[in-house]
């Protein structure tokens, strides 16, 4: 709840007793606004989320609106919300949802994507790291992933951070959950914590494509100025003055809680500065972000039909009196089809049709070719024709069918 009418929902502090808090006024910070945590019993200030304790949980504000994350509702290694896993032993997590796809926001991507499978890329943002995050989320990249489909994935990190200059890139079991220091995870590259039910995830390993969750912003973590080698709040609250005149944090202001007694309410602007970067900084930041996007649109599998030559069929068992030989080509940086996309059965092979048109005496003998083709890949395909006896038979239109790939047509005549 927004207790002092300000619009956002920001923290509470109380001073207390030292030895019954966790938090000290940072030594770093004259102006007495920012806190340091030293540990519980070992501070003289505690701090809430703005609001009142409503389910008598201990908790203040905890429970936000929706109480979930939707990047935690997919059906792609879900586990129940915490305080759900009836045995008490296995594994939960924070922001799950009642179900898989239980939020219509989710339900309603999925069921989308999946009668869309032309798709080949896509980005879910998030903030505030900044990261290019992407799966797998659970396990080794190299225990989960095809080798091609890393290689692409790893070329995509690369790119994203020449454009972004994000400092981190790559998966979330094992980059962001280790190696990101503002992460909430485990930060020890020694037991990397697993994290459910994650887009990205349920993108590559249920969908087949090319999946990121880029992580926006970076919550005003802009410079370690004290050179200890960590950004911490004095850090960050001299960014906000440096850069914003101190309009991303509102002053400390006494309130009487009707719980508490007398806190004060004040802090960083959570909407507009932890979570989402200030208006003059916004534009930069989504204009270096859409630049990554678009290289992965601009890197979508393209199909073409080069060139088409016909001659007379080779003697063989079947009857075909013409082979026609069409050259195809794609024009993407990316495969038709990833490695996982091809296992999982989501699109169907790259293929070749040819359509004689109504009366046509003449057709294709056997199933059309089958095939794949990779980032700028050009081959040679052929198909084996019976040509009919009539003044028309002797034409047709070959089509290329390819569900990423998109749809090539040609007219041949002989």
């Amino acid at each position: 709840e927004d207790l002092d009418g300000d619009g956002f929902v920001r923290q509470m502090r109380q001073k207390v007793e030292m030895g019954k808090g966790e938090f000290i006024l940072h030594p770093k910070d004259p102006s007495g606004r920012a806190l340091q945590r030293v540990g519980e019993g070992k501070g003289d200030y505690k701090t809430w989320n703005e609001g009142i304790d409503n389910d008598l949980d201990g908790r203040y504000n905890e429970d936000g609106i929706g109480g979930l994350d939707l990047h935690r509702n997919y059906p792609e290694n879900w586990r129940p919300d915490t305080g759900r896993d009836a045995t008490g032993r296995g594994w939960t997590q924070f922001g799950a949802g009642a179900y898989p796809l239980s939020e219509p926001e989710t339900r309603s991507l999925v069921l989308w994507l999946l009668e869309h499978p032309n798709v080949g890329v896509a980005n879910s943002m998030d903030t505030a790291v900044p990261m290019h995050l992407r799966g797998p989320s659970v396990c080794e990249e190299t225990e989960c992933m095809h080798p091609a489909d890393l290689a692409i994935y790893k070329h995509m990190d690369s790119v994203g951070k020449s454009f972004t200059k994000y400092p981190w890139a790559g998966d979330v079991y094992r980059t962001y959950n280790t190696r990101v220091p503002v992460n909430p995870f485990t930060g020890d590259s020694s037991r990397p914590s697993p994290l459910f039910g994650h887009g990205p995830d349920w993108g590559y390993s249920y969908y087949g494509a090319v999946w990121y969750g880029d992580e926006l912003w970076h919550g005003g973590r802009e410079k370690d100025y004290d050179g200890d080698g960590r950004i911490d709040e004095s850090d960050v609250l001299r960014y906000c003055d440096e850069a914003f005149a101190g309009k991303c944090f509102k002053p400390w202001t006494k309130f009487a809680h009707p719980a508490l007694g007398e806190v004060e309410i004040g802090g960083f602007n959570p909407k507009f500065f932890s979570q989402n970067g200030p208006p003059e900084v916004l534009e930069q930041w989504a204009h270096n972000q859409a630049m990554f996007n678009l290289y992965m649109a601009m890197s979508l599998p393209k199909v073409e039909i080069v060139d088409v030559k016909v001659a007379a069929a080779k003697v063989s068992k079947d009857s075909a009196t013409h082979e026609v030989r069409v050259t195809v080509r794609n024009t993407g940086r990316l495969p038709t089809a990833l490695e996982q996309a091809k296992k999982i059965k989501i699109v169907q092979p790259d293929r070749i049709v040819a359509d004689f048109g109504r009366g046509s005496g003449s057709r294709a003998i056997g199933r059309p070719p089958e095939f794949w083709l990779g980032g700028g890949e050009t081959r040679t395909i052929t198909l084996r024709v019976k040509t009919g006896s009539g003044e028309n038979d002797r034409k047709a239109t070959l089509k290329l069918l390819s569900t990423r790939g998109g749809v090539a047509e040609r007219a041949v005549a002989w």
